[in-house]
């Protein structure tokens, strides 16, 4: 979901936790892949593991987990997930 789509749902997502372990070095100038998977959705918040790894080898880089929180674009306050967001949630995370 692009940045604009959650504004126009009237809820965004900041992030209140991130747990990174970095794994392997990067070159300056080397292409990474990047995957984000929702692990677990609780009422105004969700966590999400982000991977990095490298493009060519596949080696994974950096993994995180973020606790995102959700708050209502208006008021700033809490807000549970929207319903349209909950197809956005896997069911498995990846592979560790």
């Amino acid at each position: 979901m692009s940045p604009a789509a959650m504004v126009d749902s009237g809820v965004y997502a900041v992030v209140r936790r991130a747990e990174v372990d970095y794994l392997a070095a990067t070159r300056i100038d080397e292409l990474l892949d990047i995957s984000a998977c929702f692990v677990s959705v609780r009422g105004a918040s969700a966590i999400v593991e982000v991977v990095l790894q490298g493009a060519s080898d596949g080696i994974p880089r950096v993994k995180a987990l973020q606790t995102l929180a959700c708050l209502n674009v208006n008021t700033g306050r809490p807000q549970r997930l929207p319903a349209n967001w909950k197809g956005l949630v896997a069911e498995e995370p990846p592979s560790k």
